[in-house]
């Protein structure tokens, strides 16, 4: 049979495993049919194409993560007897096989599953480890023999059974020491290690295969290593001075470093750098309170091997040795400058030698801060005084001197006085012109940002711009022009930034960075200048309005050449977003630009919005915010968000944001062309949504009662019903939530009430005829549960609000009402309480939840950021429960019952109080 057709059989094979071999899977294959498979998988191992056989092997592991050993215990033993078969092709096969399955055992993680692959580990582990140490010593045996063949088989036979050895110790091992053979066996990896490391000249005689297979076995090796270091810590104490002696010969002294290679070296700094950081070698700050002896043992074993003079030539060979910029990366600096200023970020330290030794430098002088910095200290007087601009490699030592003073510079704080070296020596270093010195250039730029939060005084910030905005040029290199960006970030990024300061460098350094933004072509790139850019925006506000103009029409050729780039689209959406800020209402000259963005960004049926949805809509609340009248351009986009709101999404809140906007911009045009679709659709969200969206969907039915009452009441008619029917019943009152979602259904009756009265009472008649009841009959229970359930109303202005609905109703001659005279009053006196502010120096009363235009407690328009929250104000102004103070109010409404009722009925009203209750009512009144 063809191969290709082979290769696609098992490859369904394989990926049909996870669908269709668990027993509650859906079409799971039969229990005959498994058993048959599994026969026929392990039946021979001969195949004879490698990659077939690779799936094979993993097919097989997969298989037995499901169903070994308890469906398949016959699977381990014949791998076993295959592997000591004296085919080379079977056993090799098996092998393969045997790897697989130990893997995939060795990754399930629930307890049961964990204790079945400890049990399998002490029972194999032996026969692993010989065959390991014989593979082992036959590769050393053919090598000095110059066998190829039997070199190359062993070495293979040695890397598979290395990689089993390495899944058992890791995950099959509680304690360590308790096994002799696991403790050799770690003593051995040392020892071949250091033999296979020194065999390089041999096996790069024999073969390149051969040298890439002995590169690999040492990988594994040395993965071993830190894998062991890293879930056995305790265990591998008696491995540290091993550790550390490897790494150190192998990769600061001039023999070792000539027999390694950079994955190797990777790992084995990565090692030191463990041992360093972990917390089981770390001791109490008093030496004497630590109880752990192993801790303690780890501890000398440090303090032994780390002596000053070690230290000191670890530190010095890092800095020169490994900070130095290789020919390899200023051939990148010249050939593709974006690429050399990309920064490795992330896990990039485990796999990259720059970031790990940058990494191992740090952690260095972190924990030896009494030594190490001292070292740094004299590097740099020996390095920053002059030198010769055509010496290219003073000039990487120099460049490499500074970067670690750069990443040092916390621990240097009090050694370094940083405004004179600034001034001094780094200020002059700038000024030298010569294609060399650029490479200075632009570490100087980079230290200066890696100080700027550390120690640069205040009084400096005016030379630091002078230095930095020439370097911003398009006559400069581009590499050094990006650091130069990014260093400005730094500086505006600082807690001690001064808008003043920067001011007269502002339409400078924007315009560069426009420049730099077109010149640059990475995707990266830009959102990084771009970032920068925006940040500058959010700092200025305002002052960044003149200098806007240039950036306004390059964006629109940005988004345009960005289609295939979402990232880079969400930061020139997250760019405008900052951008419409500082622009604030004159934001409106960019809506040819702004709409058709917030537009794709929040278009669900566009592919694009699944990553731009979320800055999509900051943009948009932005943009509402900051306009100073609703143009037919932003009403219409308001189509894209009865979609955004049905999903339901975390982005719910700030939907909601845009909805009030909205209400508050548009009115009485906003409700003219979404009436219908919004009441639909907010009705639809409370039908199935958490209480924390329910009561932000509910303060928007508040606003819009409140903007447009009547047509409002009207818009939510079917559920005024619901919320009707909440406040006479108990039931709400049941859950931790309840009394919540009551305090807020109350306050939409108040509003109701106040807002729209005549709906109020056609509503009340409907829902009595409804229930064949008289107004009067319905509305003595709702009355009697309003005012009882009041006390679930916590904040001052609501209660407020509460209180004036119900002293409204006073006044309407309705017996029903008059009846809870008592009860309204009684709950006023208590809001009299929450809202009185007395001035004991003039005895002045006044009401704290009412202001006006007049007071001098009121805002001036300077003080409101956007004109969203001049629109608030203002019609918080229109609101009685701002507007009106309370005690007119219910003074007014007292005297308007009693001309009403008379002086009779109104005595027998009075009568009806308390005698307290009425005392403090005349207080308040007064």
């Amino acid at each position: 049979m063809d191969v290709g057709v082979r290769w696609l059989a098992v490859l369904y094979f394989k990926n049909g495993v996870d669908r269709y071999w668990r027993r509650n899977a859906p079409n799971a294959i039969c229990e005959e049919e498994k058993s048959m498979l599994r026969q026929q998988l392990i039946s021979s191992f001969n195949e004879p194409v490698n990659q077939i056989a690779t799936q094979l092997s993993v097919l097989v592991g997969k298989i037995a993560r499901l169903d070994c050993p308890h469906v398949w215990p016959e699977l381990i033993p014949l791998l076993l007897e295959a592997i000591r078969d004296d085919d080379l092709l079977r056993q090799q096969r098996a092998m393969l096989t045997f790897y697989h399955v130990i893997k995939s055992l060795a990754s399930k993680r629930l307890p049961g599953d964990k204790k079945v692959f400890e049990e399998l580990t002490s029972n194999i582990f032996t026969f692993v480890f010989t065959m390991w140490e014989t593979n082992k010593n036959s590769f050393f045996t053919a090598l000095q023999s110059r066998d190829n063949f039997v070199t190359d088989v062993s070495l293979d036979r040695c890397i598979l059974s290395l990689k089993v050895l390495r899944k058992l110790v890791i995950f099959g091992f509680n304690e360590l020491d308790k096994n002799v053979s696991v403790i050799n066996f770690l003593f051995l990896v040392f020892q071949c290690l250091d033999q296979v490391l020194k065999a390089r000249p041999v096996v790069a005689t024999l073969s390149e295969e051969l040298l890439v297979k002995r590169n690999k076995l040492i990988v594994l090796l040395s993965k071993l290593l830190l894998d062991v270091q890293e879930t056995h810590s305790e265990d591998f104490v008696q491995f540290i001075r091993p550790s550390l002696e490897l790494s150190v010969v192998y990769n600061f002294t001039e023999q070792g470093i000539g027999l390694n290679f950079e994955r190797f070296s990777v790992y084995s700094l990565n090692l030191m750098r463990g041992i360093l950081r972990c917390e089981s070698y770390r001791p109490a700050k008093t030496i004497e309170e630590t109880k752990n002896p192993v801790t303690l043992m780890a501890y000398r074993i440090r303090l032994e091997f780390f002596t000053d003079e070690v230290l000191t030539g670890l530190c010095r060979h890092l800095i020169l040795h490994y900070f130095l910029l290789t020919q390899d990366d200023l051939v990148c600096w010249e050939s593709d400058p974006e690429s050399f200023m990309s920064e490795e970020s992330g896990d990039s330290w485990k796999f990259s030698i720059r970031p790990c030794t940058e990494n191992l430098f740090r952690t260095l002088v972190k924990e030896f801060h009494a030594t190490l910095p001292d070292v740094i200290l004299k590097m740099l007087t020996e390095y920053r005084g002059g030198i010769n601009p055509d010496d290219l490699s003073a000039i990487l030592r120099k460049d490499a001197v500074y970067c670690a003073v750069g990443k040092a510079s916390f621990e240097l704080y009090d050694l370094v006085d940083f405004d004179d070296l600034f001034v001094n020596h780094l200020l002059p270093e700038l000024q030298i012109k010569h294609p060399n010195y650029r490479i200075i250039h632009r570490r100087v730029i980079w230290l200066i940002g890696c100080w700027i939060g550390v120690k640069l005084s205040n009084s400096l910030r005016t030379k630091l711009y002078d230095c930095l905005v020439p370097f911003l040029d398009r006559s400069q290199d581009l590499v050094v022009r990006i650091e130069a960006a990014l260093t400005l970030k730094s500086s505006i990024d600082d807690f001690e930034f001064n808008v003043e300061q920067f001011l007269p460098y502002l339409e400078a350094s924007f315009g560069q960075l426009f420049l730099l933004l077109k010149d640059v072509s990475e995707c990266e790139t830009k959102m990084t200048i771009l970032h920068v850019m925006s940040f500058i925006i959010q700092r200025m506000q305002a002052d960044i309005r003149p200098h806007a103009g240039a950036f306004i029409q390059y964006l629109p050729m940005l988004w345009h050449a960005s289609a295939e780039y979402n990232m880079l689209r969400c930061a020139i959406i997250t760019t405008l977003t900052k951008l419409v800020q500082g622009l604030g209402p004159l934001c409106i000259t960019m809506f040819d630009l702004l709409i058709p963005v917030i537009r794709l960004s929040t278009d669900v049926t566009q592919e694009p919005h699944v990553y731009l949805y979320e800055d999509g809509l900051e943009l948009w609340l932005n943009t509402v915010h900051c306009t100073s009248h609703c143009t037919p351009q932003l009403l219409d986009l308001f189509t894209n968000m009865s979609p955004l709101l049905e999903l339901g999404t975390e982005s719910l809140k700030v939907c909601l944001k845009i909805v009030e906007a909205y209400i508050i911009l548009g009115k009485k045009d906003f409700f003219q062309r979404f009436y219908a679709s919004l009441g639909a659709c907010l009705r639809n969200l409370l039908k199935d949504i958490k209480v924390e969206g329910a009561l932000m969907i509910y303060k928007i039915i508040e606003l819009i009662l409140k903007v447009i009452p009547e047509d409002g009441a009207t818009m939510f008619d079917s559920l005024l019903v619901d919320i009707f029917r909440s406040i006479v019943s108990t039931e709400d009152l049941r859950s931790s939530d309840g009394p919540v979602m009551l305090a807020m259904h109350l306050v939409l009756v108040s509003r109701m009430i106040l807002h729209s009265p005549q709906f109020f009472w056609g509503f009340v008649e409907k829902l009595a005829k409804q229930q064949g009841q008289s107004v009067g009959e319905f509305l003595d229970p709702f009355l009697s549960s309003f005012v009882e359930k009041m006390e679930h109303v916590t904040q001052p202005d609501r209660r407020k609000l509460c209180s004036m609905a119900l002293m409204s109703l006073l006044t309407t001659n309705a017996s029903a009402i008059q009846n809870h005279f008592d009860a309204i009053v009684t709950y006023c006196v208590e809001v009299f309480y929450d809202v009185r502010r007395s001035n004991f120096e003039n005895g002045i009363h006044s009401d704290t939840t009412c202001f006006s235009t007049t007071s001098s407690d009121s805002p001036s328009e300077d003080e409101f950021e956007t004109d969203h929250d001049k629109r608030r104000h203002s019609l918080s102004l229109q609101d009685p429960v701002c507007a009106i103070n309370f005690r007119d109010f219910v003074l007014t409404q007292l005297t308007y019952l009693q001309n009403q009722v008379g002086q009779v009925a109104f005595n027998g009203l009075v009568n009806s109080l308390d005698s307290e209750i009425y005392q403090q009512l005349q207080q308040f009144l007064q």
